[in-house]
């Protein structure tokens, strides 16, 4: 199947976790388009991909190792996908060090990670990002992916998410998901991508 339903979402949509290659490609260029419009990377860096990010910032190892989520409208028979998130999970080989979120967290940040869970609690939430190509996309189109996704985080067990952020959007979240949702586990540092700097914060 091209996606499995996890909850519906009102108005016929549904929040489903993606299946099938050709959907989680689409799920790949909307967050190859978020990037572009957080000034990550330019429009050229995608080119080559279709859309979607290269294998030098987003690897086969990763994109395989990952689970993707998204809200669909069941009454479409060409739905569009209105928004995207995913989770990566460590593999057995590399652990923790699996996950460049936790590579690229402060030592004090990967050190608070070590002594409270096993590399197999902890996964990296990525990717968030709207379809601003679909006008009727949503922030309860984002929420219900988030929700989704978490709904299948604790299915599986998972005790912790890595997310790098933007500051600047670090504030707004933790309006839309509620502070106690979000633990600071380093110091805000730099992300570069293409020379451009964007300032960044780990979080749990």
């Amino acid at each position: 199947d091209e996606y499995m339903k996890i909850v519906d979402w009102g108005d016929g949509r549904q929040v489903v976790a993606a299946n099938s290659k050709e959907l989680i490609e689409s799920l790949r260029r909307i967050q190859g388009s978020a990037y572009v419009k957080d000034g990550l990377v330019s429009e050229e860096v995608l080119k080559d991909g279709g859309g979607k990010l290269p294998p030098e910032i987003d690897s086969q190892d990763r994109i395989d190792h990952s689970k993707y989520f998204t809200v669909v409208d069941k009454n479409k028979d060409k739905s569009p996908q209105y928004c995207t998130i995913r989770y990566v999970y460590t593999d057995s080989e590399h652990g923790l060090a699996f996950l460049d979120e936790y590579r690229r967290a402060s030592p004090e940040a990967r050190k608070a990670i070590v002594e409270k869970y096993q590399p197999e609690d902890v996964v990296a939430i990525s990717s968030l990002a709207k379809n601003f190509e679909q006008k009727d996309s949503s922030l309860k189109d984002i929420v219900g992916a988030v929700i989704g996704m978490v709904q299948d985080l604790r299915d599986h067990k998972k005790k912790i998410g890595i997310m790098e952020l933007d500051v600047r959007k670090y504030e707004p979240m933790k309006s839309v998901f509620g502070a106690d949702n979000f633990e600071e586990i380093g110091e805000p540092h730099l992300l570069t991508k293409e020379g451009r700097e964007i300032d960044g914060v780990n979080l749990n």
